[in-house]
């Protein structure tokens, strides 16, 4: 029902469909397979560990690379790591919040999973494999709260209490090894952040950053921080607050919004969900939004919850929710993902439920056209991707043919227009010939990218179209808005010192 309405508000309030449309429809149908696999995953015992050792492994491997490039290892493995800048610590996600939240899930798995689910096996573990299990649990957890202190993430931080919290809340239905992992992640929080710092210098010759350092400087820079961006985003949620600036609008509404606490970059997020979905959606679209997993989540009621599966799913929403205050990881493949297995697992009557129901017996009837739509689809958004690819990175004396003769094969280009149209507006010379069309382009692209050097070219485009000089003057008093420092330099001639 959610993601029906979500899409729903979505298309209602998309100005044009175009492939980025397609790619938020195409999210919303990879959840509604996820959510069909959970509920798989919630009747069958071999599923639920494989689903734990997929999130064990993806975690751990990732945690590996965090220590790497904190220690400044990664050299030595080019292929599977990717550098880090000095102090950094993201694995191969590119982003420290991410990083910590997937270290997160991978706590939940191992005490839930590994521990939660093997209480629950009716063949007794042998002393000496009970052993091996409980060192390789402590391991692991040393191991994922490591990677999780490194990346200085004031979010995972806070998920490592709230896994904690939730330990505490269902301490009766797990073992008491499990408990004492769980409890035991905050003190080893605690403890790896003074130590890990100090081993980066013994190791580097130059000391780690801290978790705490960042701590006192929680508040960041004036018009930097996320609290000024919060009331940037109320401001523009107040230019159109019943129906909102619509779909991926929100870089455009900073560019023209006029705020007094204006941040200090044009971001095509919110960095807050219920506050993405107001400013983009609408303040109604966003309350019966929100409402609905609230509706779900009380009765469900998760505190009462005794299945270790469906504790270790509602952990992982936990911290999934917790990261969508304060940025957006549902935009991100692998965590939209793992939201639609543990609603899955979640869903009333598990694997009977009519969504679960719905795609297996379409899956059963044509599993084959199935299959063949989607492999059709990957192959016609691949050769437009091939082709995108070449325009960025080959010069123009080794495109195709028709690419060199300015032709464009809007049949496999389509869901890649604005990424085309971007290239050939920043590359194509202005003339007064081409002035109205450079212009009317300019419009389009205002919405897929305000930056400076499409803005300069918006205007000088307007000034050879003749466009009146009302026009002219809002797009300059919106460029020195959004972008004091460029204007100076457009404008004079002399770069910003």
């Amino acid at each position: 029902m959610w993601l029906l309405l979500f899409v729903v508000c979505v298309l209602w309030r998309t100005a044009q469909f175009n492939g980025q449309t397609l790619l938020t429809l195409a999210g919303v149908v990879v959840i509604a397979m996820a959510i069909s696999m959970g509920g798989q995953i919630a009747v069958a015992r071999r599923l639920q560990y494989l689903w734990v050792i997929a999130l064990l492994f993806a975690a751990v491997f990732n945690s590996i690379v965090a220590i790497f490039q904190y220690m400044n290892w990664t050299g030595y493995f080019p292929i599977l790591m990717n550098a880090a800048p000095p102090g950094e610590a993201f694995g191969n996600l590119r982003q420290r919040n991410q990083l910590a939240t997937l270290t997160c899930m991978g706590i939940a798995a191992l005490v839930w999973g590994l521990w939660g689910l093997g209480q629950q096996d009716k063949e007794p573990v042998p002393v000496a494999g009970l052993r091996v299990k409980k060192v390789v649990s402590w391991l692991l957890m040393t191991l994922l709260i490591g990677a999780c202190v490194v990346t200085q993430s004031r979010t995972g931080m806070i998920g490592v209490a709230v896994l904690a919290v939730l330990t505490l809340c269902w301490r009766r239905h797990l073992p008491r090894y499990g408990v004492a992992l769980g409890l035991a992640a905050p003190v080893l929080y605690v403890v790896l952040s003074l130590v890990l710092p100090y081993l980066a210098f013994w190791i580097t010759g130059k000391m780690g950053a801290s978790i705490w350092v960042r701590l006192e400087a929680i508040a960041g820079p004036l018009g930097q921080d996320r609290w000024y961006l919060y009331r940037n985003v109320l401001d523009l949620i107040a230019l159109n607050p019943w129906t909102g600036l619509g779909w991926r609008e929100l870089m455009y509404g900073h560019y023209i919004g006029e705020s007094a606490h204006r941040f200090n970059q044009i971001l095509d997020n919110a960095h807050n969900l219920p506050l993405h979905l107001a400013v983009e959606l609408g303040i109604p679209a966003a309350v019966v939004l929100t409402l609905v997993p609230l509706v779900f989540f009380w009765k469900a009621k998760p505190w009462v919850e005794s299945q270790p599966v469906r504790q270790m799913a509602w952990a992982i929403l936990a911290v999934v929710f917790l990261h969508s205050m304060v940025e957006y990881p549902l935009w991100s493949g692998p965590f939209a993902l793992c939201l639609g297995v543990c609603l899955g697992i979640l869903w009333p009557g598990g694997q009977a439920s009519p969504l679960a129901t719905w795609v297996q017996q379409s899956l059963k009837l044509g599993r084959t056209v199935v299959v063949g739509v989607c492999f059709l689809g990957l192959a016609w958004t691949w050769s437009g991707y091939y082709r995108l690819v070449q325009m960025f990175t080959y010069p123009v004396s080794e495109w195709p043919g028709d690419m060199r003769a300015g032709k464009w094969d809007y049949a496999t280009d389509w869901p890649y227009t604005y990424q085309m149209e971007f290239y050939k507006y920043l590359t194509t010379p202005l003339t007064a010939e081409n002035a109205k069309e450079r212009y009317a382009i300019g419009e389009r692209l205002m919405h897929y990218s305000p930056e400076a050097r499409v803005i300069t070219q918006h205007i000088n485009a307007a000034y050879l179209a003749g466009v009146d000089k009302p026009t002219l003057d809002t797009l300059l008093v919106r460029f020195k808005r959004a972008y004091p420092k460029e204007y100076e330099y457009f404008v004079t001639g002399k770069a910003p010192q």
